[in-house]
């Protein structure tokens, strides 16, 4: 007999319509769930359903995002609906069940429990409702995965990738991307952030305090101008600061467990994160195992020699006495004389790149000499100097697309070869001597040195002296000197090396017999592309070999396999006619890895990568075929590509875009740098273009700021262009300052004037005038007007090499403390339409970390145990 006559026989009509009702529920509910799946599945690929897909009646060029975009939202919005569907059908589900089982259960009783049929109604019924509920299921899903499988077979016949639109997270080149040589067993959260690239840009700090200030300070900055009149001052000042208090900052781009797996990397002190030496990985390392590394290398007498004092002072004071006499002899100007002076005198600092493509990982060793004695002496001879003397041969080539037009021209004949020739430790190997008066030789040949300087060539021979030789660097503590060759990191270092390779290849072709003189030859730094005869290969690199007269410069040799040969970062083929084709070439170590869509960087510079490969492939690449394939490596959005093109092509169509884009921008009344936060610095932007100011964005809160930390820590008294902090220890006033010189430096002298007044004897007398006078300084004043003791453990609130800006935020960070004992408000006059602004960031963002110096001064024991401690910083109410 049929369950339902059953039911209806027994129960009566009303209890087969709720039975009627409860199989039209659980059927909604599994073909929900499945339109669910089926939603997270399309997300997940980046599908749109049939159903979801939208058309739009007009075509303008960024009509295709809008509508992905709209499509992506209704996709979202059919999970979210599905979901809320789900639950309210549970609930129908239950209240209907709860009711049959009371029926049921009451026929139970009614027969005091002796009528084995109820029983077997009922669990009929559950047993029916349970067949209709999977058979439902089993019928939908089966009708979707052919719909996903139907949209597989479209993608694979269009050629794109089902994975994810922008797959830069990592997940298919994980292994690539990121190479874990550490004893640390990396989580899949911690592969995950590492797999973003060390370029990219965390988003979500709710605070952006230092984000904000830094806007403030780049506003003044325009408002310092002249040629913006002084009611547009006041016009940028407040569009600014409304826009920064009604923004709201930009969501988070790591999630929770990525964030707090970003900060397990940063507590971690026995693993160090770094770059790889070549092709963009991050590499995991022991701390121990890279310190035991570098030692090791530092240990080659042959190169490096351990220092048993600081040669910085020495260097400083004969490039002081240079300096003076070349503005005694009229050679340099006061102002040119200022911003060559050796303000700063941080001792430079090594480091060291993995080479993972090569066994047991050497490192490269790059010494950073920023802010050191000689960094801007160093520019400037780099700049103004050597700069217009590099590239002058004709054997030279600037980058890959212009080897590539030169090769269009060649066909290889049948006896001939490709061969390229790469130098062996460039920089270590390069003979100073030598080196040094080749350069000497090109400047007396330099016919056009008098308009650029009016130094002469002994004078500028006498500054490349003095910074070549010092080739001073610390490490772990110890300062080394390095013997041979010049150091990587110093601007004249490549420009040295680069005139010196000029000069030895005009040298090594022109006393080339016959037989091995190639018949093309281009080089690149230390890169040399040449066609020789196919036997002379060898003869030829022997040849090189003997030019150099120290002889350390040798080269490596590699000839042409399969007709093909790489070089820079494309590769070279012979064709069937002999002439040569060109395209793109990746080494094993590249990881085709770009800047991740997802970073919290401008929308310019994403599309600006783009641009490069667009640009690459039309330039370097000589067939069609492979354009087309070299433009789906960097996993970017298809409209990313598309606008890229498009405006390449009107850009193209147009005449002289680019003497227009020049004169655009020289109508521009100042060029200004500004954080990047999403959603308010476009704003930003819009607002001072109205003022005929041009704005650029500069991405922040990259990984590599927070991981990356390869070089000695700059002891707190040795920083340079800092704002600092005074506390006393007998109130809760604190005196703030700024100084571009070294923090212990302007801390001595502060340290200095209060002890000179503290040795005058005290009488109620003087010590009542001593409180009206002025002296030299506010801390001063406060120490003997009060008789209180500073704390001279100064604290380091913000770092800024350039003066203008400098002044700005000190000025900023005393509006912000109101309880200091500056006498005025800094350095610069700060308007109070900022003050609102401040108070909010105040309060939202707390303090800041920041550095402590001792400087050991001489007190009783309380002071030395108060002086053990930070006072924390009290925020303004």
């Amino acid at each position: 007999m049929n369950l339902f006559n059953v039911i209806r026989s027994k129960y009566g009509q009303d209890t087969v319509k709720l039975v009627r009702a409860q199989e039209k529920i659980v059927r909604k509910a599994a073909r929900t769930r499945n339109h669910r799946v089926f939603a997270l599945h399309c997300k997940r690929l980046n599908i749109t359903p049939k159903g979801l897909q939208l058309k739009c009646p007009i075509n303008p060029s960024n009509a295709e995002k809008i509508i992905k975009d709209a499509e992506k939202r209704l996709v979202r919005e059919s999970i979210r609906k599905s979901t809320e569907s789900i639950k309210v059908l549970k609930k129908q589900e239950k209240e209907i069940e709860q009711r049959l089982d009371e029926m049921f259960n009451d026929e139970v009783r009614n027969n005091n429990g002796v009528n084995p049929s109820s029983h077997v109604v009922r669990d009929n019924t559950w047993k029916h409702l349970n067949n209709v509920r999977e058979s439902e299921f089993a019928r939908v899903k089966s009708r979707q995965i052919k719909k996903l499988k139907w949209w597989e077979d479209k993608a694979k016949k269009i050629n794109i990738s089902l994975q994810t639109e922008i797959d830069l997270s990592g997940k298919l080149l994980k292994e690539k991307w990121v190479v874990n040589l550490s004893s640390r067993t990396l989580s899949s959260d911690e592969q995950n952030v590492l797999s973003k690239g060390l370029n990219y840009a965390v988003s979500g700090d709710r605070n952006n305090s230092r984000s904000i200030e830094e806007i403030i300070v780049s506003t003044e900055m325009i408002c310092k101008l002249d040629s913006i009149p002084l009611e547009e001052k006041d016009t940028i000042r407040g569009k600014v600061t409304s826009i920064l208090k009604s923004s709201k900052p930009p969501l988070p781009n790591l999630s929770r467990t990525e964030r707090n797996a970003l900060e397990g990397l940063k507590k971690d002190k026995e693993v160090m994160v770094l770059p790889a030496d070549k092709g963009r990985a991050t590499v995991v390392i022991n701390t121990e195992d890279y310190v035991n590394k570098v030692n090791r290398m530092l240990s080659d007498k042959k190169v490096y020699g351990k220092l048993t004092t600081n040669p910085t002072k020495k260097h400083k004071e004969k490039l002081i006495k240079t300096l003076g006499r070349f503005l005694k002899e009229e050679k340099i100007t006061w102002a040119q004389k200022c911003s060559l002076y050796p303000t700063a005198e941080v001792v430079p600092r090594i480091y060291c790149l993995p080479k993972i493509h090569k066994p047991d990982w050497p490192l490269r060793p790059i010494v950073d000499n920023i802010n050191s004695v000689f960094y801007h002496v160093s520019k400037f001879i780099a700049k103004e100097v050597l700069s217009p003397l590099v590239g002058l041969s004709k054997y030279h080539v600037t980058n890959a697309k212009e080897l590539a037009e030169d090769l269009k021209q060649l066909i290889l004949l049948e006896n001939e070869v490709m061969v390229s020739f790469d130098v062996i430790s460039l920089f270590t190997k390069t003979p100073t001597g030598q080196a040094l008066e080749v350069v000497r030789s090109y400047l007396e040949k330099d016919t056009t040195l008098h308009k650029r300087t009016k130094l002469t060539v002994e004078d500028i021979m006498e500054l490349i002296y003095q910074l070549i030789n010092a080739t001073y660097f610390t490490f772990q503590q110890q300062i080394y000197e390095q013997h041979e060759g010049i150091a990587m990191g110093s601007p004249v270092s490549p420009l040295i090396a680069n005139i010196y390779l000029e000069w030895l290849e005009e040298e090594a072709i022109k006393s080339a017999d016959r037989t091995i003189k190639p018949r093309f030859w281009r080089r690149y730094v230390d890169d040399v592309f040449a066609i020789v005869h196919k036997d002379a290969p060898l003869p030829l690199n022997r040849h090189l070999d003997s030019i150099d007269p120290s002889g350390n410069i040798k080269f490596t040799t590699e000839i042409m396999s399969e007709k093909q040969i790489p070089f820079l970062d494309m590769i070279i083929t012979i064709k069937q006619d002999g002439t040569l084709a060109t395209k793109v070439y990746r080494k094993p170590t590249h990881t085709d890895q770009y800047l991740d869509f997802h970073s919290n960087h401008p929308l310019e510079h994403k599309l600006s990568v783009v641009n490069t490969l667009v640009n690459r492939a039309n330039t370097i690449v000589s067939e069609e075929e492979d354009k087309k394939q070299e433009l789906k490596i960097c996993n970017y959005p298809k409209w990313s590509v598309d606008r890229v093109v498009n405006k390449r092509k009107e850009q193209k169509s147009k005449n002289k875009p680019e003497e227009r884009q020049r004169k655009e921008m020289e109508k521009m009344k100042a060029h200004i740098g500004i954080p990047y936060i999403h959603g308010i610095s476009e704003k930003i932007r819009r607002t001072f273009a109205k003022h005929k100011v041009n704005t650029f964005f500069i991405p922040s809160n990259k990984l590599k700021n927070g991981l990356v930390h390869p070089k000695d820590r700059i002891k707190t008294e040795d920083m340079c262009g800092v704002i600092y902090e005074v506390n006393c220890l007998n109130c809760e006033k604190v005196y703030i300052g700024e100084t571009g010189r070294a923090l212990n430096t302007r801390i001595g002298e502060h340290k200095k004037d209060v002890s000179t007044h503290n040795q005058v004897v005290r009488t109620r007398a003087n010590r009542n005038s001593s409180s009206q006078v002025l002296h030299k300084s506010a801390i001063t004043d406060h120490a003997i007007g009060n008789d209180h003791i500073p704390n001279w453990n100064a604290r380091v609130i913000e770092k800024e090499a350039q003066t203008d800006k400098r002044k700005i935020k000190e000025s900023i960070c005393i509006r912000k403390r109101p309880h200091n004992i500056n006498r005025d408000i800094g350095g610069y006059d700060l308007p109070h339409t900022y003050d609102s602004l401040l108070e909010k960031v105040e309060a939202g963002g707390g303090q800041r970390r920041r550095s402590t110096v001792n400087t050991n001064q001489t007190a009783g024991g309380a002071v030395q145990r108060h002086l053990q401690k930070t006072r924390p910083f009290q925020p303004r109410h």
